[in-house]
């Protein structure tokens, strides 16, 4: 079995003949599809969009509200200090930070991204935590590791934001260490932004280098709680940036972005639930990562959320300057509106002509098929794009990467979704599986004009039913909740009306005199395979001061009533038949589809 995994873990792209719908047709044709594994032919071996509510279905009936205030602590303003040590360095250091991707991401730090909230909530309230991608009425997408190298400029190869320091880099680690411990001893008690830079900005020094990097890493890159201060997590990350060191900078970003949008979720969920009068409490919370990114991914796959003129690229300038200093301030029914219409969504947004800006290698003019050599940077980096695998934020957190259920976004067609089997454990486990090349395989790059891939009738139908089917069972799902939280009058109504004096800890003053900004005990984002409490203490976070009721509900929503709505649907459907269909429409043509081609 081990040899089996191994032989056919970089099959990453499917052919065959199949029935295929166009995007801009209602008519099927059967032609040849390539498709990214793992995909299935039968609806019985999908993997299934889970049966748990989106928070904009949870919002739709109640049983959840946003905030009146949340601070996206991860858009972060450029400061005038900063941009004069990017100009001071930029002609001593450019060729390095070319050679090790990271050029178009310090560059980019200096151009300021205006907030546009309601496009990220619209967004949030779709956002699946168990597949890691946007459920849209038409379809899936997500922020991918293409985003991440294109919009953010970080390398998708390289070694791990884990690798440890050996022999002098230790020493030059210790340095930072200690310089850092030193500014705790000023006045100010703290190694703030400010204060780092005005020690270490033409200085001159061995450790400014590397000490512009960490500034760089703890605000741009990797930006956390506390806020405005150097992070002693990212100086081995600095280090051996400085010293020549490649970094595979883009999964953990990416990884980061994932988890804080699952965080976002769950801090919605968790403050509504204290279901606080407004005229005595104004709930809000703060949310760090990269959600700049996940706005500027917005504006380039969504045309009509975006500002209205997009700024003309100078050349040797990053994708992100077409952004900068640009206001798009949506309307939150706008929003959702555009998001649930798929002609609204623009598929590869990077393979149109723009100037002055370097069209990638791997976006060829004619579809071909590749040898991807270890050698081959560009084509091992959209390698790594295109297959599922595990990721890992600087914290180690691991998260799934499943473009095969975005194929769309990278110009193959759609099948049906498998199931990954990941290692779903430790980051050295996930890294192990993710720095493996392709052993010189070989890969289809699809055409630049092709904007838009086709679907397998079979994935139609499947989105259909299983649209469908999850319909009802949320609907159920909700139900109950809005039930059960009717009649209950536990210690959650208690809680919500004569907070306790430790809940009254929580909320902190945000700087406003009229409101009050709700805080989680962890700075970490929120895991989903741990509970959300964290020791003994007694003053239990939202997530486990809820569990239990939660739980409850889930245990609920598999009542015989929600069993026979759900079994009426699949006995209604026609799955078999259509799988059979197609298939005796593939043999005609000469390609069984229970023999596919396959490119490795």
């Amino acid at each position: 079995m081990a040899k089996e995994n191994e032989d056919t873990e970089y099959t990453i792209v499917t052919e065959r003949d199949d029935k295929m719908i166009s995007p801009i047709g209602s008519k099927s044709t059967v032609k040849i599809g390539k498709f990214l594994n793992p995909c299935v032919i039968s609806f019985a071996e999908a993997h299934e969009v889970p049966l748990l509510p989106l928070l904009a279905e949870t919002i739709s009936y109640e049983l959840a509200k946003w905030p009146s205030k949340i601070y996206f602590k991860g858009f972060r303003i450029p400061r005038e200090k900063w941009k004069k040590w990017v100009d001071q360095l930029t002609p001593s250091c450019r060729l390095k930070w070319n050679q090790i991707i990271i050029a178009d991401g310090i560059v980019s730090s200096v151009y300021k991204i205006e907030l546009d909230k309601a496009l990220i909530i619209g967004l949030a309230e779709l956002w699946c935590p168990e597949t890691n991608t946007f459920v849209f009425p038409w379809g899936e997408a997500t922020v991918t590791l293409e985003d991440m190298l294109i919009l953010g400029g970080f390398s998708v190869l390289g070694e791990p934001v884990t690798s440890p320091l050996t022999g002098e880099l230790v020493k030059i680690s210790d340095e930072l260490h200690k310089e850092r411990r030193a500014l705790h001893k000023e006045k100010a008690r703290k190694a703030s932004e400010g204060a780092w830079i005005n020690r270490f900005m033409g200085s001159n020094s061995e450790l400014e280098h590397v000490a512009f990097l960490s500034l760089w890493l703890s605000r741009y890159v990797f930006p956390d709680h506390p806020d405005g201060l150097i992070r002693k997590e990212v100086f081995s990350v600095a280090v051996h940036l400085a010293q020549g060191t490649t970094i595979a900078l883009a999964p953990a970003v990416l990884a980061s972005l994932y988890a804080n949008l699952t965080s976002l979720k769950q801090q919605v969920l968790d403050s509504s639930k204290l279901d606080l009068s407004v005229s005595k409490f104004d709930v809000s919370f703060s949310i760090w990562g990269p959600f700049q990114l996940l706005q500027i991914w917005a504006w380039e796959h969504f045309p009509p959320l975006r500002p209205k003129s997009p700024n003309s690229l100078t050349l040797g300038e990053p994708r992100i300057a077409r952004w900068n200093n640009l206001k798009s301030k949506s309307k939150l029914p706008i929003v959702r509106s555009t998001l649930k219409n798929l002609e609204n969504f623009q598929w590869r947004p990077f393979v149109a002509t723009l100037n002055n800006w370097p069209c990638p290698l791997f976006y060829k003019e004619r579809e071909e098929l590749f040898d991807v050599r270890p050698e081959n940077d560009e084509l091992q980096s959209f390698f790594r794009c295109l297959r599922a695998c595990e990721i890992f934020a600087l914290n180690g957190s691991v998260e799934q990467y499943l473009p095969h259920r975005v194929a769309r976004q990278f110009g193959f067609d759609q099948e049906i979704p498998g199931k990954f089997i990941g290692a779903n454990a430790t980051w050295e486990l996930a890294w192990k599986a993710y720095e493996k090349s392709t052993r010189n395989g070989k890969l289809y790059i699809r055409s630049r004009f092709l904007e838009s891939s086709s679907v397998t009738t079979r994935y139609q139908e499947w989105w259909k039913q299983s649209m469908s089917i999850r319909e009802v069972a949320i609907k159920a799902i909700l139900e109950e909740q809005g039930r059960s939280k009717k009649s209950s009058s536990n210690c959650s109504d208690a809680a919500s009306k004569y907070p306790s004096q430790s809940n009254k800890n929580k909320f902190q003053s945000s700087g406003d005199e009229d409101s009050t900004v709700y805080k989680h005990s962890s700075s970490k984002p929120y895991n989903k395979s741990q509970d959300s409490s964290e020791g003994e203490d007694n003053d239990l976070t939202l997530s486990a001061k809820f569990k239990m009721q939660q739980q409850a509900t889930s245990n609920r929503y598999t009542t015989s009533a929600l069993s026979e709505e759900i079994s009426k649907k699949r006995k209604s459907s026609t799955m078999e038949s259509v799988d059979q269909k197609i298939a005796e429409k593939q043999k005609m043509h000469g390609n069984s589809i229970d023999n596919p081609i396959t490119i490795r």
